[in-house]
């Protein structure tokens, strides 16, 4: 990475800047080499400049010392900030390596199988392809096999032949898939042309489609659910019963009462 500064002087000439050494206190010291042109191996001078540490944005530090030296506060304004194509092998060789340590954590965190997760580390791997063996004799001997097989918890289960054979397939088609991902990722790499290509590559999320790891999440539908349309037509509520209003019933006409004639009274003589 470096700096390429065309420079006016009467004729059209070119400097090329690279970082030469950062040193950090309460600011940073840039140690600038300037060259001639970008194959030039002796530099024309050596220069220090002072950076303030609020400049560094971002996790790549080097590319925002870069970033501050062609900035408008920056000695070099208006430089053009290139990749050199060695730059790019480093990084590329860096991407590699974590792509081999994330296969082998891939290989050995693991798989899922029907019967639980098994442990997948060297180890285990042999042990299980030389019980699938000895499964697979048994069944050609119609002999009986069964045995305990503790799973990744420690947890312990009873496998027959037919289940520890399928088990190790599992095991091993699990093993493969790792390794089919690595060679993805490394076509990646492989196929990055700029700095940005490669600073963008996201190398960890290739190992998201490895389904038989424990760290393998199931995708959520991404396809969105349409609520029921709602009738936007308000509906009158249903008029709630009411008590009816107590009528008064009607009066009850009164029987006639028939008077009874009394006899009139008789005096004493």
């Amino acid at each position: 990475m470096y700096i390429r500064h065309h420079l006016v002087f009467g004729n059209d000439a070119l400097e090329v800047h690279r970082i030469k050494l950062v040193q950090f206190s309460d600011q940073a010291r840039v140690t600038i080499e300037s060259f001639g042109d970008d194959r030039a191996t002796v530099p024309l001078r050596t220069n220090v400049h002072l950076m303030p540490l609020t400049a560094l944005i971002g996790s790549d530090a080097t590319k925002a010392v870069y970033t501050w030296l062609i900035s408008s506060d920056g000695p070099h304004a208006g430089g053009e900030l290139v990749y050199g194509e060695d730059e790019l092998k480093v990084m590329r060789e860096v991407a590699y390596k974590k792509v081999g340590i994330l296969r082998d954590a891939y290989i050995n965190g693991g798989c899922k199988t029907p019967y639980g997760v098994f442990d997948t580390d060297e180890v285990s791997i042999r042990n299980i392809l030389g019980t699938c063996q000895i499964a697979a004799i048994a069944a050609m001997q119609q002999k009986p096999f069964l045995l305990d097989w503790k799973r990744a918890d420690n947890t312990i289960v009873a496998l027959d032949g037919n289940a520890m054979i399928t088990a190790g397939a599992i095991v091993m088609k699990h093993v493969s898939d790792c390794y089919k991902v690595s060679w993805a990722c490394k076509d990646k790499i492989d196929a990055t042309k700029t700095y940005e290509d490669m600073i963008t590559l996201d190398v960890e999320a290739c190992w998201a489609t490895v389904e038989s790891s424990p760290k393998y999440v199931t995708p959520a539908d991404p396809t969105p659910v349409d609520p029921e349309p709602v009738d936007p037509t308000p509906v009158d509520p249903e008029p709630t019963p009411t008590d009816p209003e107590p009528v008064d019933p009607e009066p009850t006409p009164e029987e006639p009462v028939e008077e009874t004639p009394t006899e009139p009274e008789q005096s004493a003589t």
